[in-house]
Parts: C-alpha cells; sequence; structure tokens
C-alpha cells in the first residue's frame, strides 16, 4: 500500500498483496480524519473489500468528506460508490463536492 497526500486528499494505492487489516490501520491514523479519500483499487480484486468500502463511504459522508474509487473498470463496484477513472478527474470530482458543500448544496 502507498499512501501519499494531495492537496486536501489522501491517495491510497491498494497492491494485490495488501489486507483489509492494513487498510483498516492506516485510515484510522487521526492525521487523516479531515481528508477527502483517493483510493485506487486497479491492482485488486475488490470483492471481499465491498462492505467494509460500504461503511467508509459512510463514514466519510458523516464527516462532510469525500471518497473516491480509481479505477478503470466500474462495472466491478457498486453503483454507491463514486467510481472515476484517473486522478485528475477524482481531484476535481473532490473539489466539485467541496464547493457543493461549502454551499450546503449537500
Amino acid at each position: 500500500m502507498k499512501v501519499s497526500s494531495l492537496k486536501n486528499s489522501l491517495i491510497i494505492i491498494l497492491e494485490k498483496k495488501d489486507n483489509i487489516n492494513e487498510l483498516k490501520l492506516e485510515l484510522s491514523d487521526k492525521k487523516y480524519h479531515k481528508k477527502n479519500l483517493i483510493i485506487d483499487i486497479n491492482k485488486i480484486s475488490t470483492n471481499f473489500l465491498l462492505s467494509f468500502f460500504k461503511t467508509l463511504v459512510k463514514s466519510q459522508k458523516n464527516k462532510n468528506k469525500s471518497l473516491v474509487f480509481l479505477t478503470n473498470n466500474s462495472n466491478s463496484m457498486n453503483t454507491d460508490f463514486n467510481c472515476i477513472p484517473t486522478l485528475g478527474e477524482a481531484i476535481d470530482f473532490i473539489d466539485l463536492e467541496e464547493i457543493e458543500r461549502d454551499l450546503n448544496l449537500i
């Protein structure tokens, strides 16, 4: 798992060798509680993570923060998730959601 920050977001790139406990541990770090999340899932199978991702979506929404999944195969994910193909589009999506929150639209 690779973790980096960009603007007001945390970018997590998941690898096949990563497991859900490592991801949970990483996200439990208090320095990330006020960050939007971009999770790159291109290199993993998401089937075993779907219920955790649903919980994570709710958690981010409760914190008024965004969660975006980077994937070239949005068919593999639930339609309740924000699946975006590129990092640039993910950043734009988060910026738009931030503006909507500032205007109390979401």
